[in-house]
């Protein structure tokens, strides 16, 4: 299982029919043909450093259906959807991802994707490229899984990790990891924006501390899914 990640920036005025074409023409053309379906939308906040932007996240089966979708976009059925929607925005960052081996979204096929829009709350992420120092991409994916997996619902005081993925060779930036985090509460979201993290969040020995020797800088966005987003 594959995951196309694509940072759409949008041209002024065009968020609204962006993702009006994504949803009512894009995502059914997509899941017409088995191995690949638009999983994920959300768009960013106000505030956000880029604005507008659209995130989209796309299933792939596999490296063949990859190729396929590809062969689609550049000189098939999807073709014309492609170009309409290269014409709203002024360029777009493609980054292929594979799941890590404690990925809590844990979505195995292409199936388990819905195919069709969804009637859901949206829903606020933070949305983290995060590039650890050259050669500790190993170390940092063992910190991961064996301390912050194991941090408790309070010690993460109301931010949920949703999906954890790294950026294949030939697919964007390595070493880097992408991570996905829902923000639960309108408590959780205010202490994020307003107020600065502890000091004792950062002292020596804690999980913040220890991941900062092999990760210490990182992108972030505040983004929102849409309410019709096949996966929330």
């Amino acid at each position: 299982m594959l995951w196309l990640h694509q940072v759409h920036r949008l041209q002024p005025s065009t968020r609204d029919g962006f993702e009006q074409l994504v949803r009512d023409q894009w995502l059914p053309a997509i899941a017409a043909r088995p191995g690949a379906r638009l999983a994920w939308f959300a768009t960013s906040t106000r505030g956000a450093v880029h604005a507008d932007e659209a995130v989209t996240i796309t299933g792939v089966a596999d490296g063949a259906a990859l190729t396929e979708l590809g062969q689609r976009i550049h000189g098939g059925d999807l073709t014309t959807l492609a170009t309409a929607l290269s014409g709203l925005r002024t360029g777009v960052e493609t980054r292929i991802l594979e799941p890590l081996d404690y990925d809590p979204l844990n979505i195995s096929s292409v199936a388990e994707i819905p195919a069709e829009a969804q009637q859901l709350d949206a829903r606020s992420y933070m949305h983290d490229f995060v590039p650890p120092v050259v050669g500790n991409m190993r170390g940092y994916e063992d910190m991961m899984r064996g301390r912050y997996m194991a941090l408790t619902e309070q010690d993460l005081s109301g931010v949920a990790l949703r999906a954890s993925w790294r950026t294949v060779p030939g697919g964007g930036p390595v070493p880097e990891m992408f991570n996905l985090s829902e923000i639960r509460s309108l408590d959780a979201l205010e202490r994020l924006v307003c107020d600065e993290i502890p000091k004792e969040y950062k002292a020596m020995g804690t999980w913040m501390w220890t991941a900062l020797a092999s990760r210490d800088r990182w992108t972030t966005r505040l983004v929102r899914s849409a309410t019709w987003s096949p996966l929330q």
